[in-house]
């Protein structure tokens, strides 16, 4: 497997999705850990600045020779601000529109709750465009009747539903009453359960009819010994997406030296190689991180902090560039000798964008 290969395997990988709380030194480390050791010899033997480019991949690592890290006046302030990992959630309008048939995507759908629970969550999507809409009312379930010899009967028969107030919304921090924003899902709780002593009764190719409109489960069978009961409807909390740094491409400009227990300042350059304006909104987070082991890049990886960026800027041009002063305490446990600065974006929809630099620790 070749880096491109890796750095796509482990960047996708569903483990490393935001979370409420990611570990930004696990972070770190899964991007770029493990890279041949050849690789780091010959960056740290060039004078000029290399970039390495993997075919296809979007992640750059740009080193760059010692530089002068007073800060001249086009830089922008370091501010001292944790990351903000999670977005917020979007705003939930005081009113809506009832939903009609026209606002939901063809198909509905059902997840198991898992370990042979009977709870399920059906659940349904509204197009995007439009306007939110509130989706009230008892839901239908149709399907055909699997009979003797597993013959499926002609007409489709209505699968019986009853409603149970006290089940749990299927997601957590649920909108209710259930406003659906375009785009976004909406659902029940349905408690499926075949632990009843009476035979069950299957439906197959089962419809589920909401706002006057049938949306299919062709592939799902439905089949309960127990009533089958329903919670009431409630929509998905969505959060604030989460600002666009694919293409905002990090350059370090870093001292030579930096003193162990100390704070090191240095400057890293957002280059946006868009054609169009690079909006800091909402405003985006980075990590970094001082590696002790440059033979094996990132495996040393210490003092690794996380903080949102100062985005009093607001924008950086299209294929301009926009300086930021940075900060990075460097951890008194630390032996002098070789190591590296690392800069990488906290969050991208592609491959994060990262930088390094050389730079000695010193006591």
């Amino acid at each position: 497997m070749n880096l491109e290969q890796r750095l796509r395997a482990l960047v996708t990988d569903e483990r490393l999705a935001p979370g409420p709380g990611p570990d930004p030194v696990a972070m770190i480390e899964r991007l770029v850990t493990r890279q041949r050791r050849r690789w780091w010899r010959r960056v740290t033997a060039c004078a000029a600045a290399v970039i390495l480019v993997a075919a296809g991949a979007t992640l750059r690592f740009t080193v760059f020779a010692p530089a002068d890290p007073t800060l001249p006046a086009d830089v922008v302030a370091w501010v001292d601000v944790p990351a903000i990992t999670q977005q917020p959630f979007v705003p939930v309008p005081a009113t809506a529109r009832p939903c009609v048939a026209g606002d939901f995507e063809p198909d509905a759908g059902m997840s198991p709750a898992g370990n042979g629970a009977p709870r399920h969550t059906v659940s349904v999507r509204t197009k995007l465009g439009g306007t939110p809409c509130l989706i009230t009312g008892a839901p239908t379930i149709t399907g055909r009747k699997l009979g003797a010899g597993s013959h499926l009967a002609d007409a489709r028969t209505q699968v019986p539903l009853t409603p149970d107030g006290s089940l749990p919304p299927p997601w957590d921090e649920p909108v209710t009453p259930a406003v659906i924003r375009p785009g976004t899902s909406a659902g029940f709780t349905l408690i499926v359960d075949d632990t009843c002593p009476r035979k069950a009764t299957v439906f197959m190719e089962v419809r589920l009819r909401v706002a006057g409109r049938d949306l299919d489960w062709r592939e799902l069978s439905l089949g309960s010994s127990c009533p089958l009961r329903f919670g009431p409807w409630a929509a998905q909390r969505t959060r604030v997406a989460a600002a666009d740094v694919d293409g905002l491409r990090p350059t370090i400009e870093a001292p030579a030296t930096a003193r162990v227990g100390e704070t090191v300042r240095y400057v890293v350059t957002l280059h946006n190689d868009r054609d169009e304006p690079g909006r800091l909104d909402p405003c985006p987070y980075y990590f970094q991180a001082i590696d002790t082991d440059p033979d094996n890049h990132l495996d040393g990886a210490k003092g690794t902090v996380s903080h949102q960026l100062n985005c009093t800027t607001g924008v950086i041009p299209a294929r301009g560039a926009v300086r930021f002063e940075m900060r990075l305490a460097v951890p008194g446990s630390l032996s002098p000798g070789p190591a590296a600065l690392v800069w990488v974006w906290g969050v991208s929809k592609e491959l994060p964008l990262g930088a390094s630099a050389p730079i000695t620790l010193v006591r």
